[in-house]
């Protein structure tokens, strides 16, 4: 650097138009020429374009949808992250996501010793708002299974013949559910119909039987953990109707009375 007189030193400048003031005295500019003045705006101009495009970008980034992996050959920490952790997966139609868990699964079943780490990180990674976002795709897939029939039964009319609807809801959703595995069942619907009358008839036979049933505490636990994380998230109208979609499919497969309170 250069001295200058008075041990002052001109400062290198953007512009080349300002000066260094004399010693003692308040430094001050010489006003802007015009050359200046419009290359000051054009530099302005351009940072101010760039922080509205960068806005812009990352406005848009936030709202558009997470592009689907592809379930087949994708990485897998992304399909599990797609799957379990975005808020995009729960627009999907539910048959949709209920296939797309199924070739989850049969991607899991293929892994070899060497991808234990993959899965391990990607579940050292699940905590406050992804663990919130895993409960709420998990809760929301059980509703909606169960909402694909709900709606059709709350609306049935006086003289609708309910027990045919129920028999083909309980193939449907038994069907539905067997898919969750990407092994989909190839009984009949009769031979569905009648597996699902003979599991109701024995869980009436555990619960009735003081020794083989749960107990009234566990009973408690568990349905507070399915009112908790999964009865909550649905809302009053959902609730309303797949309460009596359940109440009414149980009496059916045991062979009671439809309808009716209790």
């Amino acid at each position: 650097m250069n001295d200058q007189p008075n041990g002052q030193q001109n400062l290198p400048s953007l512009i080349d138009e300002l000066e260094a003031a004399p010693a003692g005295a308040a430094h001050s500019k010489k006003p802007l020429s015009p050359a200046a003045k419009k290359k000051l705006r054009a530099v302005g101009g351009s940072a101010l374009g760039l922080a509205l495009g960068a806005g812009l970008i990352w406005g848009l980034l936030a709202i558009l949808p997470t592009p689907m992996p592809d379930y087949e050959t994708g990485d897998i920490d992304d399909i599990f992250s797609y799957t379990l952790l975005t808020a995009d997966f729960n627009n999907l139609p539910v048959e949709e996501r209920v296939d797309l868990i199924g070739q989850v699964i049969k991607r899991v079943e293929s892994m070899g010793a060497d991808d234990g780490s993959v899965l391990a990180a990607f579940a050292a990674g699940i905590m406050g708002e992804a663990r919130d976002q895993l409960e709420e795709n998990a809760a929301t897939l059980v509703i909606d299974m169960w909402d694909v029939y709900a709606p059709g039964y709350a609306s049935l009319p006086a003289d609708a013949d309910r027990e045919q609807f129920l028999a083909d809801a309980v193939v449907g959703m038994t069907r539905l559910f067997e898919r969750l595995d990407g092994d989909p069942t190839e009984r009949s619907d009769e031979e569905l119909l009648a597996r699902a009358r003979r599991q109701a008839e024995r869980d009436q036979e555990v619960f009735a039987d003081p020794d083989r049933g749960p107990s009234a505490a566990g009973v408690g636990r568990f349905m507070s953990l399915m009112q908790r994380e999964v009865g909550d998230r649905a809302s009053p109208h959902q609730r309303a109707r797949i309460s009596e979609l359940t109440r009414d499919m149980t009496r059916y497969l045991r062979g009671e009375p439809l309808g009716g309170g209790g």
